[in-house]
């Protein structure tokens, strides 16, 4: 009898297509990706293409878009910790007691970098140093490619008169590629000051 032909394997069009999406985030082609998600979204609701849409928005300083994004990231799934994560850091602090209890809770359920990340940021807000360096080498040691996490990182040493250390993340920062929200020109010169440093 003829051989019956062996079957092919026909990947998912919507993983494959939010996977290009995100390729385009990391390498800042934020039209590119934005393009790519609204189209992933269109398909149907779903988390992952909001998440992208949202990151988004709040790259580009839309930061009402991105709190309705991360809200319809919650409508779909109530525990999604990088949303939550997210809008804590977008909404602000008004009682940061139950911030930081709040984060703390979500970190023991799923410990991402976003989430160290925001605690990172109360800590920073309330001159906690100490706190945010902890919280923040968590977010990097998490995701190492994220600038914006070195940068957090290397700001949170350099106030605890970690110069060297400081140094390093600052380094990482500027060496990382993709979208990110530090200042390059800022953190240019703090390299140069402190390369100065005896």
């Amino acid at each position: 009898p003829p051989a019956a032909p062996l079957p092919v394997f026909q990947p998912d069009p919507q993983v494959a297509l939010l996977g290009h999406a995100y390729a385009a985030y990391q390498r800042g082609a934020l039209a590119e990706a934005q393009r790519l998600y609204t189209r992933a979204a269109a398909r149907g609701p779903n988390v992952d293409a909001l998440l992208g849409l949202a990151a988004i928005a709040s790259v580009q300083n839309r930061e009402a878009d991105a709190q309705r994004l991360y809200r319809e990231v919650l409508d779909l799934d109530p525990r999604n910790a990088a949303a939550q994560g997210a809008l804590l850091d977008l909404l602000g602090n008004t009682d940061s007691q139950a911030t930081e209890s709040r984060l703390k809770t979500l970190i023991e359920r799923d410990a991402s970098p976003q989430l160290y990340q925001t605690l990172g940021n109360l800590y920073a807000e309330q001159g906690r140093w100490s706190d945010a360096q902890a919280a923040y080498f968590e977010a990097w040691r998490g995701a190492s490619g994220n600038g914006d996490y070195a940068f957090n990182l290397a700001v949170s040493l350099d106030q605890l008169r970690q110069f060297a250390a400081a140094l390093t993340y600052y380094e990482k920062a500027l060496a990382s590629s993709g979208v990110h929200r530090f200042d390059r020109a800022q953190a240019e010169a703090r390299v140069q000051q402190l390369k100065s440093i005896p």
